[in-house]
C-alpha cells in the first residue's frame, strides 16, 4: 500500500491564530532512523492563498510534487488566508511552524532552504531576520 504523498497540518499558535500548511515526506523518509533530512520551505504567491489547500498544488514545488516527481528533502508548503492577505507572510507563525517541524521530524538545521513565488521577495527581510542563525538567505534578481 502506498502512502499519501502529502499530508495536511494546522498549527495553532497564540490559540486564536492558525497556519494550514501541506507537509512532503520523501519516499525514503524514517522517523525511527537518525538520518536528517533538508527542510525546504516554500512560499506560494497571491493566486494559492486562502482555504483550500488544494490551491497550494497548483504552482511551484507542490504542482511538480502532486505530479508525482520525488525530493530528498522534507517540504512545508503553509498557506496564507485571503483574510491575512494584506498583511502578507507573518514572520511568527511561520517561525512557529519551522520550530514545531524540525521538532517533530528529522530535520539537518544546517540545510534549511527557503523559496517561493512573486509574494515572497518584499517579505524576506521581515520573515527571516529573527531567525538569521538559521537561515543564510539569498536574494535572486
Amino acid at each position: 500500500m502506498s502512502r499519501p504523498i502529502f499530508s495536511e497540518g494546522t498549527l495553532s499558535a497564540q490559540v486564536v491564530r492558525t497556519q494550514q500548511y501541506l507537509l512532503y515526506l520523501p519516499k525514503d523518509y524514517n522517523a525511527t532512523e537518525k538520518k536528517v533530512w533538508p527542510l525546504v520551505l516554500s512560499l506560494h504567491g497571491v493566486g494559492e492563498r486562502g482555504t483550500d489547500l488544494n490551491n497550494v498544488k497548483k504552482n511551484g514545488l507542490p504542482k511538480l510534487i502532486a505530479a508525482g516527481k520525488e525530493y530528498p528533502f522534507i517540504g512545508v508548503f503553509p498557506q496564507l488566508y485571503s483574510a491575512t492577505f494584506a498583511n502578507g507572510w507573518e514572520a511568527d507563525i511561520l517561525g512557529n511552524l519551522l520550530d514545531m517541524i524540525e521538532k517533530e521530524y528529522n530535520v539537518d538545521r544546517k540545510r534549511v532552504y527557503v523559496t517561493g513565488l512573486r509574494l515572497v521577495p518584499q517579505h524576506y527581510d521581515e520573515i527571516f531576520s529573527s531567525r538569521s542563525t538559521i537561515f543564510s538567505i539569498r536574494k535572486l534578481t
